[in-house]
C-alpha cells in the first residue's frame, strides 16, 4: 500500500504542486546587483576552512562609490571591504 502512495504523490500530485508554484516574470525582471561584468571571488555553499561560504562575494575592481542594487525591496546584509 505504501508504495502505491509513492507512485501516485509522484505521477499526480507533485507535477500539480511544481505547477501551481510557477510564476511568470517580465523580461529583464532579474538584472546583475553592480553596473560591470561580474567577477566573484566567493560563491555560495564554498567548502570553507570550517564551514561553508553562505554569500556571494562580487569583486569591483578596486573602485570607490560604485552603485550596488539589491532586488526588489531587499537589502544588503553586509559589507567587507578587504585588501587580499
Amino acid at each position: 500500500m505504501k508504495l502505491k502512495q509513492i507512485i501516485l504523490f509522484i505521477t499526480i500530485l507533485l507535477p500539480q504542486i511544481l505547477s501551481s508554484q510557477t510564476k511568470e516574470y517580465p523580461n529583464n525582471y532579474f538584472l546583475s546587483p553592480i553596473e560591470m561584468p561580474i567577477s566573484t571571488s566567493g560563491y555560495f555553499a564554498e567548502l570553507r576552512a570550517n564551514h561553508f561560504h553562505s554569500g556571494i562575494d562580487i569583486r569591483i575592481g578596486e573602485k570607490e562609490g560604485e552603485k550596488v542594487f539589491s532586488p526588489e525591496d531587499g537589502e544588503g546584509s553586509r559589507l567587507k571591504i578587504q585588501a587580499f
